[in-house]
Order: C-alpha cells, then sequence, then structure tokens
C-alpha cells in the first residue's frame, strides 16, 4: 500500500477530512476546506490544519500537502534487513525539519474557496459525500471559485515542493533487546517515543502499535522527495463506544541520489468528536549505501 493510500484509508477510516489526504490519494483537491500549504501538517506529510480532505505526508507520491512522494509496489527485491538498521543509525544525529509547501496561487485559490464553504457548512457536509474514491467532489457553484479556478486547483495539487523549515537531532537509542527508541529532539517532538521492535516488523510507543510493514519504492522523480527506497508501517486503533479512532503511518527510506534518510509521520485522530492530525518530515545523513538484495525480516 503505498503512502497515499495509506492517508486516504486513515481519513475513510477516522471519518477525519484533510486536504492532504485528497491531494496524496489522487494529487486533487480537497473534500473538505482545504489546509494551506505552509507547514508541517502532514511530512503538511503536509497535511491538513483544518478541516480538510493528505496529511503532512511523509515523506510520499505526488502526495499532498503532507506527504513527500508516493511509494509504489513495483517488481523490486526486498529492502534488506541490513538496510533498515542503517536506517537506524546509532546515537545521535543532526537532521533537517521539512515540509511540503504548495504554490501561492494554489492556496489563494483553498482560501476563496474556503472562505465559501464556511458560510454554508451544512451543505458541504452533506455535498462532500459525493467524494469519488480519490476523495475528490465534483465543482459547485457553491464553491466560491469558478470551474475553471476549480480545475486548476485540482491541477495545483500536484505541484509540490519539499523545503526545509528547521533544524534538530535525532537520537536512536538501542536497547540490549534490540529495540530501538527515538528521540525526536526540540525541533521534531512528533517523533518521539517511537519503539522499533527488535526484529523491525512493528512501530510501537506514542501511537499505539504500527504493523502491516511493507517495502515502498518511490520512483518519480518529480515527487516532493524524488526517489526514494525503504519500509513504511501503519496502523489503527478504535473505541466503538466512544467513538474515537487513530490511524498512523511511519515511513522510513533512503533518497537518491542524495544519500539522506527519510522520515515522515503521519497520524489522524478522531477524539470526542473533534478531528486532529499531526505529521513532521526529516531528512538526515546516512553513511553506506544500500545493499541490492537480501532478505527482508517478515
Amino acid at each position: 500500500m503505498s503512502i497515499r493510500t495509506t492517508l486516504a484509508a486513515l481519513a475513510i477510516a477516522c471519518a477525519i477530512p484533510a486536504a492532504a489526504v485528497a491531494q496524496s490519494a489522487s494529487g486533487g483537491a480537497p473534500v473538505t476546506t482545504p489546509p494551506t500549504a505552509s507547514g508541517t501538517s502532514a511530512p503538511k506529510p503536509a497535511t491538513s490544519t483544518a478541516a480538510p480532505k493528505p496529511a503532512a505526508g511523509a515523506p510520499a507520491t505526488k502526495p499532498a500537502a503532507g506527504g513527500p512522494g508516493t511509494g509504489s509496489k513495483s517488481q523490486k527485491p526486498p529492502i534488506p534487513a541490513s538496510e533498515i538498521e542503517k536506517l537506524l543509525p546509532a546515537g545521535t544525529i543532526s537532521a533537517d525539519v521539512m515540509s511540503v509547501v504548495t504554490e501561492p496561487r494554489y492556496d489563494a485559490l483553498v482560501q476563496k474557496m474556503r472562505a465559501s464553504i464556511s458560510q454554508n457548512q451544512e451543505w458541504w457536509m452533506e455535498y462532500r459525500k459525493k467524494a469519488d474514491a480519490h476523495g475528490i467532489v465534483p465543482w459547485d457553484p457553491k464553491m466560491g471559485i469558478t470551474k475553471p479556478e476549480y480545475d486548476e486547483m485540482l491541477s495545483l495539487a500536484m505541484k509540490l515542493h519539499l523545503t526545509r523549515v528547521g533544524t534538530t537531532t535525532l537520537t536512536f537509542k538501542r536497547a540490549a533487546s534490540g529495540e530501538v527508541t527515538l528521540d525526536g529532539g526540540t525541533g521534531a517532538p512528533e517523533l518521539t517515543g517511537l519503539q522499533f521492535s527488535s526484529d523491525r516488523r512493528t512501530v510501537g510507543g506514542t501511537y499505539g502499535t504500527m504493523e502491516n510493514r511493507q517495502d515502498v519504492h518511490q520512483t518519480d522523480a518529480a515527487a516532493p522527495s524524488g526517489i526514494w527506497n525503504g519500509v513504511q508501517w501503519n496502523g489503527m486503533t478504535r473505541d466503538e463506544k466512544s467513538g474515537s479512532a487513530r490511524l498512523a503511518m511511519l515511513a522510513l527510506g533512503r533518497m537518491s541520489p542524495s544519500n539522506h534518510g527519510l522520515m515522515f509521520l503521519s497520524v489522524r485522530e478522531m477524539a470526542g468528536g473533534k478531528p486532529s492530525d499531526k505529521s513532521r518530515i526529516v531528512t538526515y545523513p546516512l553513511g553506506a549505501r544500500p545493499e541490492t538484495a537480501g532478505p527482508s525480516p517478515r
């Protein structure tokens, strides 16, 4: 499953609209009021900051303002276990905090649409149910923008850029058991507390357990993150009684040709009837190049 698909599934499962999700899933515009592109929410992934429908982020495909590029399930050799270890360097290293940003024109159209929708929330809540499998709704005059502007917004949603917005330190603490606990430092506190199991099959800690590990081969050089190969984990928890739900996704990989590590976290939650989301994207220097073949623990 690609990061885009993961994010889209998250929004649907948790009933949380997010502009980044819609963009991540289809490169289109959100089915809810989209967020502006600046910031890390998602990587923002980024992800959404209001009631948008991508996430940041997380890297992940042509992602949405929320994710760095999408991965593909092509016939590539499995990511070697040794490569995953190289993506989790021992000790403390410096890292860049990144954000996926959109074109100013896209932001302007989103704000114009949002302003109109805010005046007719009841209509919008019902209308957005017409979204297709990619999270895109048909144009309607009540959106406050013309059909050509709407089409332009959909097109601009794919013109994303990954840019540095700060720095931090990443500390990978290895236990005798082989488990690795991450500290994201002051610049990426969202990453603090993530725990990679000794067999690297799951990631636990702060956001519950993320399983369903899959290899990711992002081959689109035009994506915000460029080309990268690695793995991603995702997991969902839901409480039927309270109605709360959380969908978390973490992607980890090696970018090419920069040979830098890429880490993208996207978390979307629904609690007390209120949606929230957070995401973070960081890149960091790595050592040796990856192996081209080898077993990958499953």
